[in-house]
């Protein structure tokens, strides 16, 4: 598949059209919630939490990436120094075998930028569709933890390749 993704600064109409996604079962655990339109529009815009816009060839809007605390989730241990890195595409293209490229672009966007020495991705434990992406992409489990509200998470590092 010739895809080109394109990266930009989160915008406030990006973040909204995110927002709007809606996942089918088990999946909807990522739907936003109501309660909390308000602040994750905010978390998204705000620069500091390095949130950027994916884009696909035609210039649509595909998916988003994070990297940095914001890709954490409370409850696991981060002390291991590596960069933390999250996304997600748009729902209509999950299952569509672009999983692969899309954490491809992520690590390869990450080490131009950040120059780190290990990733770190930290994913909901039912989610087994994005584990196998991440083990399949070369990353390990290194932890599990429960959140405060009972959700298991995994935690996955990968070695950046670093070159010559």
């Amino acid at each position: 598949m010739n895809t080109k993704f394109t990266f930009s600064k989160m915008t406030e109409p990006d973040a909204l059209d995110i927002l709007e996604w809606r996942y089918e079962a088990p999946y909807d655990f990522y739907d936003p919630q109501g309660a909390e339109l308000c602040k994750d529009l905010q978390t998204l815009v705000e620069p500091t939490n390095l949130y950027l816009a994916v884009r696909g060839r035609e210039g649509d809007l595909i998916g988003y990436y994070c990297f940095g605390e914001e890709a954490q989730v409370s409850g696991g241990d981060y002390s291991e120094n590596a960069l933390d890195i999250a996304g997600s595409s748009r729902p209509d293209l999950l299952g569509t075998g672009l999983g692969m490229m899309f954490i491809r672009v992520a690590t390869d966007f990450g080490e131009m930028f950040f120059h780190p020495d290990k990733f770190r991705a930290t994913i909901a434990a039912f989610n087994t569709r994005a584990l196998h992406m991440c083990e399949k992409a070369g990353f390990v489990w290194t932890q599990q933890f429960t959140r405060d509200d009972g959700t298991a998470f995994v935690v996955l590092v990968k070695e950046a390749e670093k070159s010559l």
